[in-house]
C-alpha cells in the first residue's frame, strides 16, 4: 500500500489513535502529540504489508525505538499484548476495507 493513498492515511490515523490511546510509556500528557510517530509508522507499514501483529512484534518495535540495541527485546507485557490485540483488530478492519486505487492529496 502506497503511503500517499487515502487507504494508507486512513490506516495510519487508526494506528495513531490506537497507539496514543495505549500510551505505553505514559508520556503523552507531557510530550508532543507526535511522540510515537516512529512506532506508528512501523506498525502502519507492517499492517499494510500484511504482517501478523503479535505481542512479540509489538515488543520488538517498541524495543527498537526505546530499548538498548545491544539487548534482545524483553518478553511482551500485558500492556503490549493489549496493544497488539487492538492493532490486530485494526488489521482485520483494514483487510476488509475495499481498496482505492487512486492516490490523492485530499483527506
Amino acid at each position: 500500500m502506497n503511503a500517499r493513498t487515502q487507504d494508507y492515511r486512513r490506516l495510519r490515523r487508526a494506528v495513531t489513535m490506537c497507539v496514543n490511546a495505549h500510551d505505553l510509556l505514559g508520556i503523552l500528557d507531557d510530550a508532543p502529540p507526535d511522540e510515537y510517530n516512529p512506532e506508528i509508522e512501523d506498525f502502519t507499514r507492517l499492517i499494510a504489508k500484511g504482517e501478523v501483529i503479535t505481542p512479540e512484534v509489538v515488543a520488538a518495535v517498541c524495543h527498537k525505538w526505546f530499548g538498548d540495541s545491544k539487548e534482545a527485546p524483553p518478553p511482551p507485557t500485558p500492556r503490549i499484548t493489549a496493544l497488539a490485540n487492538d492493532l490486530r483488530a485494526i488489521q482485520r478492519e483494514n483487510a476488509a476495507q475495499p481498496r482505492r486505487t487512486q492516490s490523492t492529496d485530499r483527506d
